[in-house]
């Protein structure tokens, strides 16, 4: 790739930052250039102990800390190929066990789900009956 633009290593159809995915020039396993500049979202892998030349910005690894990234960048730890929050997925760089710089902004957890329900209701007594107050009152005389 020639100026900034950066080889986009993949070993599926996984889809190319900035490009339309599909048609006759989108070719399984074949790698292209992107400009990392304008599509930062790209997983790019430095290796074990990531990048040499100090801290990694936004989608870039391997991470061993927070402090391997830049700025208020995080690292997102994982255990497998876990999507990183705004980063995307797949391709060569996503190796099994390695770590990425993020920006915590991006992990937006999914709602919680609604409670369900288990049907009718219950026709038994509660299992717990309601304690005795603790304070006695005597009775006043007239």
């Amino acid at each position: 790739c020639t100026g900034a633009l950066l080889c986009f290593l993949r070993s599926d159809s996984t889809p190319v930052p900035g490009c339309e995915s599909g048609g006759d020039g989108d070719i399984s396993e074949y790698d292209y250039c992107y400009d990392r500049e304008i599509h930062n979202t790209a997983l790019l892998n430095h290796g074990s102990g990531g990048s040499s030349s100090g801290t990694m910005g936004l989608c870039e690894g391997d991470c061993d800390s927070d402090d391997d990234c830049t700025g208020d960048l995080l690292c997102f730890f994982r255990d497998d190929t876990t999507p990183v929050p705004g980063c995307l997925t797949g391709g060569d760089a996503d190796k099994t066990d390695y770590d990425f710089c993020y920006n915590a902004s991006d992990a937006t957890g999914a709602p919680s789900p609604l409670p369900t329900t288990t049907g009718a209701p219950s026709t038994l007594p509660s299992p717990i009956p309601t304690p005795m107050p603790t304070r006695s009152f005597a009775p006043t005389s007239s």
